[in-house]
């Protein structure tokens, strides 16, 4: 690897809402005891939420938003980083000043053995997380690939895992000091104007010549006919599914369980009724921001406890709303159910809502909104709901769930404790089960941590009524002044997932916009070469669901663009270029092969079954859609598509208005309005 000669610093100023500081350091090539001894360096010191530098820099001196730490390993080095989102009003220089402290005290001193422990148990509940899956990142695949790779040996993965388990406090503090003591580059991004950067010439490269072959390798003689192309697949594996099983908690709780056997691991999912959609009038994002904060400390153990105790289990908890539901969540280590149910029980029951962490919360949770604001695709769909269900409807709301800077400053410590009161009532709610473990011994278990939670009165679900789309089209115009790509989005309603005419309609989306190969992104990415990547989608929802299609585009190719959005939309969805047989086969293949590899994990698995409860669906939906995808025609597809007016398309582009705004208005889409970041009209 290539150490660094001497310390080095990059500085730039973009449209950011905060400084970000990145420090970072060549390391040692994966395979190294070094690298494993600094992945947990890397986990005491800012790879988790007890680490030294979540303790000093987010709860002690409240410098930062965020600070994390990651050692990334590949084949020739390494690199080890220190990421913080510093608050806005604080000297970067204070967080740098910081961050050096406790990494020069951490490599004089090493980790405690509690630290250690924590760090060694968390390496190996990641590890057996990810072979649960085939291929992926940490996947079964990935894991002996890169050994072979790297190491000539598949099962190298053994020694690293040996190591880590052996690790004495002596051997990471050595390692770090080896490595971290040498010299590092810092990059700072700051708030300020956008300065374009002049890119070099193109140039023509020079004739690639072949080198003479290597005479230590040989050819060997092949089977394959290779003119026959690439090999078919003939046969397929049959989509599984886990049966489901049913128990009913003495607190009226409903569990469904999924046996999954293949890791030592069992996830659960806690589902209510409500989400954001539930957010009572004036206070946008409190169902989010509510669920957030159940972690931060509950029954006996503060935020630090808290984080100290789920790493030393192994386990992952949380909790968060979606548009039409509340859930907590638990992935917990077999060896370690118990004690990981029952501070999942604490969480639920006790959580402390303390004032010190509603404070933290809410200065980070406002910085996420400024860096949504700042993103084009975060700042379209913050304003979207409001412009397609209208302001007060329980939909309208940003799409993120996050609210608004204003909503979220004024919420009080009592109005959290009322809503977790209101929204997460056990008597009506499902419990979703995943993993290695029975109903014989899961019942009791959750019984005796969960069977007496009893609140009062519950708030349910929001009613969602009907809104009336646009009668014709219309266009939104926000200004990102300096952007160098226009973000497209073109919107409509469309009926509730729970309607029968969904998976057509989700079909017909397919055809148009719903992977690589559908005609949108054909057409931008493929044939203009304008888009990186375009997509189209209807995301699900109990009520009305917004139908979007979105695409990035080269800023001085916007009008362009949305004249070929406006066309694929009128011929398709109008109907005078209808589905294609091929174009639909390709969509099935896509849609009902891939279902056997979809449910591989247990968390799919879990996702499956809560949205199927979410929805009011059958055990055996996943059956029932892959039937009736393999059965649909191109005319019930065109039908479906029928669904959507093309005369009636909320338009929505972020970009540098100087350059967006003139050809847009000159495609006459209709009445053109330009908003601020809070989707407000803007006067010129």
């Amino acid at each position: 690897m290539a150490v660094l000669e001497q310390d080095g610093r990059t500085e730039l100023e973009d449209k950011v809402p905060q400084v970000m500081v990145r420090r970072m350091w060549n390391v040692p090539q994966t395979g190294t005891r070094d690298a494993d001894m600094l992945d947990l360096f890397s986990d005491v010191l800012g790879g988790s939420a007890s680490s030294r530098l979540d303790r000093r820099l987010v709860h002690q001196d409240k410098l930062v938003d965020s600070i994390g730490t990651a050692n990334w390993a590949s084949q020739l080095g390494g690199n080890f980083m220190v990421n913080a989102m510093v608050k806005q009003g604080v000297d970067p220089a204070k967080v740098e000043a910081a961050i050096d402290e406790e990494l020069k005290k951490l490599i004089a001193e090493g980790p405690t053995a509690e630290e250690l422990a924590r760090a060694k148990t968390s390496y190996e509940a990641g590890f057996v997380r990810g072979v649960e899956r085939i291929g992926g990142f940490g996947g079964k695949a990935d894991v002996l690939a890169s050994c072979a790779i790297y190491e000539r040996n598949p099962g190298c993965f053994r020694d690293s895992l040996q190591a880590v388990a052996g690790a004495t406090p002596a051997q990471v503090r050595d390692a770090a000091a080896k490595w971290l003591g040498k010299p590092s580059h810092v990059f700072m991004v700051k708030p300020g104007a956008r300065k374009e950067l002049a890119e070099a010439p193109a140039g023509t490269p020079s004739p690639f010549v072949l080198p003479k072959v290597d005479a230590r390798y040989k050819t060997t003689a092949s089977s394959v006919d290779r003119s026959k192309g690439v090999p078919v697949t003939a046969s397929f594996p049959d989509l599984k599914f886990p049966a489901q099983q049913r128990a009913t908690l003495s607190n009226g709780t409903t569990v469904i369980l999924a046996e999954r056997h293949d890791v030592p691991v069992v996830q659960m999912s806690y589902q209510f009724a409500g989400g954001y959609s539930a957010d009572p009038a004036g206070k946008p994002g409190i169902a989010n921001f509510t669920a957030s904060l159940l972690d931060e400390g509950a029954g006996d153990l503060d935020a630090l406890g808290f984080a100290a105790r789920k790493e030393a289990l192994g386990a992952q908890l949380g909790a968060g709303a979606s548009l039409d539901g509340n859930n907590a969540i638990l992935s917990a280590l077999k060896k370690h159910l118990e004690p990981s149910v029952a501070l999942f029980a604490d969480m639920l029951r006790k959580p402390r809502f303390d004032q010190a962490q509603v404070d933290r919360v809410k200065g980070e949770w406002i910085a996420s909104i400024r860096q949504e604001k700042a993103q084009p695709s975060g700042v379209a769909l913050r304003v979207l709901p409001a412009l397609m269900y209208g302001a007060g409807h329980p939909y309208g709301n940003p799409l993120s769930g996050t609210g608004t800077e204003a909503a979220i400053a004024a919420l009080t410590r009592d109005d959290l404790v009322a809503f977790h009161q209101r929204m997460m009532q056990p008597a009506g709610a499902t419990l979703v089960v995943v993993g290695d473990t029975t109903l014989a011994e899961i019942v009791p278990l959750l019984e005796k941590h969960l069977g007496s939670w009893k609140v009062g009165s519950a708030g349910g679900a929001p009613a969602i009524p009907a809104v009336a789309n646009a009668r014709q089209s219309r266009v939104f115009l926000i200004d990102q002044p300096g952007a160098v790509q226009a973000n497209i989005f073109a919107a409509q309603l469309v009926p509730s997932s729970k309607d029968p005419g969904a998976i057509a309609f989700d079909m017909a989306n397919q055809v148009f916009g719903g992977d690589f190969t559908a005609r949108l992104n054909m057409n931008l990415r493929e044939d203009k070469h304008w888009s990186y990547g375009a997509r189209s989608g209807a995301a699900s929802a109990v009520g009305q669901r917004m139908w979007r299609a979105t695409a990035p585009v080269q800023i001085d190719k916007a009008g362009e663009s949305v004249a070929e959005i406006r066309r694929e939309i009128a011929e398709f969805f109008g109907g005078s270029r209808g589905t294609s047989a091929e174009e639909l086969a390709r969509q099935q293949k896509g849609l009902t092969l891939s279902l056997p590899g979809a449910y591989e994990t247990a968390g799919s698995v879990l996702a499956t079954i809560g949205s199927n409860v979410l929805y009011g669906r059958p055990d055996d939906y996943v059956f029932r859609r892959k039937a009736e995808i393999e059965a649909i025609t191109p005319a019930q597809v065109d039908a479906a598509a029928k669904t959507l007016d093309p005369g009636a398309i909320t338009w929505v582009v972020v970009g540098d208005l100087a350059k967006t705004e003139a050809p847009i208005r000159a495609l006459k889409l209709g009445e053109v309005t330009i908003l601020d970041a809070e989707g407000k009209p803007v006067s010129k």
